[in-house]
């Protein structure tokens, strides 16, 4: 996994699999963060090929993150994540 952060405000990831029974596995995504509060993020994967977009939300203590990924076979997924930073 290769991850480089161009700025504060811009995080890249890129990733690569290979199992000696599969054919390789990449991922690539990235996420833009415009304040501190607002988080921005899409990527794509391969094998399976499947698209991914979200947004996160960082206010106090309390992250909320809403994304939908989009793969060939199961159509469009929303997910929802939710998590408390205890002090």
């Amino acid at each position: 996994m290769h991850t480089h952060s161009f700025s504060a405000k811009l995080l890249m990831n890129l990733e690569v699999e290979k199992d000696m029974d599969r054919h390789e596995r990449c991922w690539f995504g990235m996420e833009c963060s415009p304040n501190k509060v607002l988080y921005l993020r899409t990527g794509i994967s391969s094998a399976p090929a499947s698209s991914h977009f979200g947004v996160g939300f960082r206010i106090d203590r309390t992250n909320t993150d809403l994304g939908v990924a989009v793969r060939a076979r199961l159509g469009p997924t929303r997910m929802l994540n939710l998590n408390y930073r205890f002090p």
